[in-house]
């Protein structure tokens, strides 16, 4: 994210068209990860695995970042910030849900269980009612309006 910042600091001062701005930006990225890569296998740190990376992974963090910056540029550094460590938590639980053997093997035996999860992110997409924080943030309005209605 700060590599991203920072070419996006550098690239927003020079006049070009919007795609090679994201292009270079993502080129900038990308060679960044490279060489934090390179610098963390240096290291005596004991991270060692670097070898087995995913180049989809590193293309999907380089576009990742640029979402964070076009969220950085339209609101502040602190909603950024908020949204990218929310980012990385949900991303730490992916990883060890689908690391997890216990669940792989429970979904690969109970494949009912797919259309099920189908199921349910169709219906929270589909719903357009109070989200539960909005619940507990209005909940003085709904109780004064469910009171006026006794009357």
């Amino acid at each position: 994210a700060i590599s991203s910042i920072i070419s996006y600091s550098i690239l927003k001062k020079v006049r070009m068209h919007y795609i090679s701005r994201i292009t270079l930006n993502y080129i900038l990225i990308s060679i960044t990860i490279v060489f934090g890569i390179m610098l963390f296998q240096w290291l005596p740190l004991g991270f060692d695995n670097f070898n087995r990376i995913n180049p989809l992974a590193i293309v999907s963090i380089a576009a990742l970042s640029d979402f964070f910056i076009k969220m950085y540029v339209k609101k502040s550094i602190a909603i950024t910030t908020r949204v990218l460590l929310e980012t990385v938590i949900v991303a730490i639980i992916g990883w060890y849900f689908i690391n997890s053997s216990n669940l792989i093997n429970y979904i690969i035996y109970n494949l009912w269980f797919i259309p099920l999860l189908i199921l349910v992110n169709l219906a929270i997409g589909l719903y357009t009612g109070l989200r539960v924080k909005e619940l507990f943030r209005f909940w003085y309005i709904a109780k004064d309006d469910r009171n006026s209605k006794k009357v």
